[in-house]
């Protein structure tokens, strides 16, 4: 199995980064899935497919569930195990897929780095964080905001967040290629500290966010 990087945190937190060489039908023979999973596979994009498919494998494996294993989603869209009280997250990008598993509340997010981001910049980066990003199209702390906002969303997990009002970065002077910063969700009925791990690897970056 590909795992290419994997990391412990508090509180019994398991971080892994799978890159993806294996088709489908490994995973299926692997996972054990019902009907209604099959179903699903077969009729998204192949690409979707098979990271779907890994991320559930990385997830089986991370978890340390036998068969059978289903991940389902609450009303909110955050995934979670059956009788496992543990908070999950799972991202995919283009071959790669990241998974974190945890006693804490958490989100995880794995981004390619790519020019695209910058497209959608006006629509996550706040003043602040535009000061210190610069005109870069293709900066790194670019891709920190964005992977580092994607993390913290899931982390809330309750929808209704605009990016640029409600997440907020404390964007670093320099980039290392991993590290730590800090994180803010301040809503009317929210105002959670998050410490968010990065780490830049095989043209990725890969970021996860857990309360304070």
């Amino acid at each position: 199995m590909p795992l290419i990087h994997t990391e412990e945190g508090h509180n019994e937190t398991t971080i892994g980064i799978w890159e993806i060489h294996e088709d489908l039908d490994f995973f299926r023979s692997n996972l054990d899935l019902n009907q209604e999973d099959n179903d699903f596979l077969n009729n998204i994009h192949p690409r979707r497919a098979i990271e779907w498919a890994a991320s559930r494998f990385l997830l089986k494996s991370l978890a340390g569930s036998g068969a059978p294993f289903s991940c389902l989603y609450d009303n909110h869209g955050r995934p979670y195990i059956p009788e496992d009280p543990r908070f999950i997250s799972i991202s995919h990008s283009y071959g790669m897929t990241a998974v974190g598993i945890s006693n804490e509340r958490l989100g995880i997010d794995i981004q390619r780095e790519t020019e695209k981001i910058a497209k959608i910049q006006s629509k996550f980066i706040g003043r602040d964080e535009r000061a210190r990003i610069g005109p870069d199209p293709g900066s790194a702390l670019l891709h920190l905001a964005w992977s580092a906002k994607e993390a913290m969303f899931k982390l809330y997990s309750r929808g209704n967040i605009d990016f640029k009002k409600h997440l907020f970065v404390d964007l670093p002077h320099a980039i290392e290629r991993y590290g730590m910063v800090t994180g803010r969700i301040s809503k009317p009925d929210a105002h959670i500290v998050c410490d968010i791990r990065y780490r830049f690897i095989h043209g990725y970056i890969w970021v996860y966010a857990i309360q304070s």
